[in-house]
């Protein structure tokens, strides 16, 4: 059995060594039929009729909604894809005759495979995550959790974690500390707040008792000048009586009768009681003049 099956495989062992050798021989862009190098189809193109001894390859352009994107011996081309918008697709750029259609999830969704042959919801990072790679319509959202003196309070498919707040940079302090979820709050120090609430205190209580001491002493000076008028009733006869008369008009009889007569041997006494009168009736003014 053996020694017949080798001289048999001896025949078309030589056959496929011929074949390949003139399959060698046929430029990239030809293919080998029937001991012929036929040309093939251009891109954009199928094949109608193979080449013979007689004539070439007949070739034709492939019809609209129809792409052939190789060199190519195929008597059909390929349909265009299909960007189904009720599966989440959309139309990224049209086709041409040599390329087929490009299509993308629309936004909000991405390829759930490599194959792209379904849309889903982009994912969105909750709180305590930041996104650290937006979806991009073939990749989903990608989202990390917020390191040290990092925070994120809402679910977002953009926003990154933020940095807490320095509430040192603000001249103030930290009164409750942050999370991977809430930021710090800052306030005033306790111990600066209330000395500069006792000092503001302290001030306008001392400016009180100002406005009261002047008040009260305004009313103490106007009480002693009503007491002191009230006990001297007659200081203000005897300046009205001093009062200077018009006696210009007066006839000279009446002016005889108010004359004064006075010794003529008392001439210092004349002069000493009319000093105490002038002075007695000086007193007065000079009081209401203090008042």
């Amino acid at each position: 059995m053996k020694s017949h099956a080798v001289p048999t495989l001896l025949p078309l062992l030589s056959v496929l060594q011929i074949c390949v050798a003139v399959s060698w021989a046929c430029n990239p862009d030809e293919y080998w039929k029937e001991g012929l190098c036929c040309k093939m189809c251009s891109p954009g193109q199928k094949l109608v009729s193979e080449c013979t001894d007689e004539s070439t390859t007949q070739c034709e352009d492939c019809a609209r909604g129809e792409f052939q994107d190789q060199w190519n011996k195929q008597r059909h081309c390929k349909p265009m894809s299909n960007c189904d918008l009720n599966a989440g697709f959309e139309q990224a750029s049209p086709g041409t005759a040599e390329q087929d259609a490009v299509c993308a999830c629309t936004e909000g969704l991405h390829c759930s495979s490599e194959q792209c042959e379904t849309c889903v919801h982009d994912t969105a990072c909750g709180p305590g995550f930041g996104v650290t790679r937006r979806a991009n319509k073939v990749e989903d959202t990608r989202c990390e959790s917020c390191p040290a003196e990092f925070f994120s309070n809402e679910t977002s498919l953009t926003e990154p974690c933020r940095p807490w707040t320095s509430c040192k940079a603000q001249n103030q302090v930290v009164l409750v500390p942050g999370s991977a979820v809430s930021d710090v709050t800052c306030g005033q120090n306790s111990k600066v707040s209330s000395v500069m609430v006792g000092a503001l205190v302290a001030t306008v209580v001392v400016l009180a008792l100002v406005i009261l001491f002047a008040v009260l002493l305004r009313l103490r000076n106007k009480g002693q000048c009503m007491a002191k008028t009230m006990k001297n009733p007659e200081n203000q006869t005897d300046q009205v009586l001093d009062m200077p008369q018009d006696r210009t008009n007066q006839p000279e009889e009446e002016a005889e009768e108010t004359a004064v007569f006075v010794p003529p041997g008392n001439p210092v006494q004349e002069s000493y009681g009319e000093q105490e009168v002038g002075k007695e009736s000086h007193l007065p003014e000079q009081e209401d003049s203090a008042c």
